[in-house]
């Protein structure tokens, strides 16, 4: 649960942001769903696939690099979606891998993670708090007569009496028993580490990507990414290109 001093000008949570990202299931997923397919045409396409590949059972949390002659030239244990759903004012996600052929549409080391609209979401509803935005161009009066604004791309807070006061960019942002979310593009919308040290991208939000997390691997414990040990991703990021496919069945 979150708690919040008055004493100063900060709201803190029990857990800083940093340490909640290492221990849940984290990617930003797209708004748009991709396209379902089903487990038997995803295990055919798989089959029948040729070419330098990678292949993903979901089954087994299992993933295999192919290169183009057959042979297996390294086999990983992963973590995959968790499966689980969740709504908000019309808005809909549901947290599990996709199944079906992706492209690697890029790769880089030192990955921030900027956290979806449902993190937020869940976040709220996991600790009983109300939910609200913090708006880039307008400040939010805070019960207190203090207010939540933004100065330097740094959520902090002001008053009449007192000069502006950053908060910690490694906290939820929490006041009245509500949780605010921070614009994309500031400070406290970035989070360091919680992909590990590299990230595979597929598109859509969804990512091959290390994790602090190592007890999570082969498990179903994302929300629609495919995670790997530090061993492993960064293999993939050293001998996977750009352009590779990658088959999830």
């Amino acid at each position: 649960m979150f708690t919040h001093r008055t004493g100063r000008t900060r709201a803190k949570s029990v857990l800083a942001i940093a340490l909640v990202l290492m221990l849940a299931a984290l990617c930003g997923l797209s708004a748009q769903a991709p396209l379902a397919v089903s487990p038997a045409a995803a295990e055919r396409m798989a089959k029948h696939a040729s070419g330098f590949r990678i292949v993903v059972s979901l089954a087994e949390r299992r993933l295999w690099v192919i290169e183009a002659d057959g042979d297996t030239v390294r086999s990983s244990s992963v973590a995959i979606g968790v499966g689980t759903r969740l709504r908000y004012r019309g808005q809909k996600w549901k947290f599990d891998t996709p199944r079906g052929e992706r492209r690697v549409i890029a790769k880089d080391s030192g990955p921030v993670w900027v956290p979806p609209e449902w993190f937020y979401v869940q976040t709220a509803e996991e600790n009983d708090l109300k939910l609200a935005k913090i708006d880039a161009g307008r400040g939010i009066v805070l019960a207190d007569g203090r207010r939540l604004e933004i100065q330097n791309g740094v959520v902090g807070v002001s008053s009449d009496s007192i000069a502006f006061d950053a908060l910690p960019i490694d906290e939820h942002i929490v006041f009245d028993e509500t949780l605010y979310m921070p614009p994309i593009g500031t400070q406290n919308r970035r989070v360091v580490g919680a992909l590990g040290r590299y990230r595979l991208d597929l598109g859509e939000g969804y990512l091959l990507h290390g994790t602090p997390d190592k007890q999570s691997i082969g498990t179903a414990a994302t929300h629609g990414c495919i995670r790997l040990g530090d061993d492993d991703i960064k293999w993939l990021y050293d001998n996977v290109p750009v352009g590779a496919r990658i088959y999830i069945y």
